[in-house]
């Protein structure tokens, strides 16, 4: 397949994917939840992030996820936090990518789940070292190696994998 096919299925995908959990927030608004009416934001949030041209309404979605799901300790309230702190990244807003992805970390169990926390401490050395702060971001990131090789009971080669001196966007992300 070339490239403009896997990128037309990827968007139809995406659209279906959204229309979906639109239906999904249409019947958790009538449901009159807030767990419920947060859940669906998060699933429509991350999924329209997916998709470049649905930017600000991923952000909105997200933005209002994290009010609503803001004493829930579910994984969608994690997958929403990182997201959003993902997204906060890009936009140049460390501060608020950085209180997201601590978030995401707080509602993940490195013992149960060290591979999604990994993957987040990944996130938050990317939050780290583009808001200034590589040294630690570079720490969070060797946790994230150690923690990932522990997972996969050390079963990953890392050949070429280090941690960019730039920020996200300027001069590489962390993986290199």
């Amino acid at each position: 397949r070339s490239s403009w096919e896997r990128e037309a299925n990827e968007a139809s995908v995406t659209a279906v994917t959204a229309e979906v959990c639109r239906l999904g927030l249409d019947a958790a608004v009538r449901l009159d939840d807030p767990r419920t009416l947060g859940a669906a934001h998060a699933q429509l949030g991350v999924a329209l992030s997916t998709d470049p041209s649905q930017s600000s309404e991923a952000d909105w979605h997200l933005t209002r996820a994290a009010e609503l799901l803001e004493s829930d300790e579910g994984r969608l309230r994690c997958a929403a936090a990182f997201a959003l702190g993902r997204r906060r990244v890009r936009q140049h807003r460390p501060l608020e990518a950085r209180v997201a992805m601590e978030q995401t970390l707080a509602c993940l169990d490195p013992g149960r789940e060290p591979l999604s926390y990994a993957i987040a401490l990944v996130g938050y050395a990317d939050v780290l070292a583009a808001s200034g702060r590589v040294r630690k971001g570079q720490e969070r990131f060797a946790q994230a190696l150690i923690l990932g090789a522990a997972a996969v009971g050390g079963r990953y080669d890392r050949g070429g994998v280090g941690v960019a001196r730039g920020a996200g966007g300027e001069g590489g992300d962390l993986l290199g």
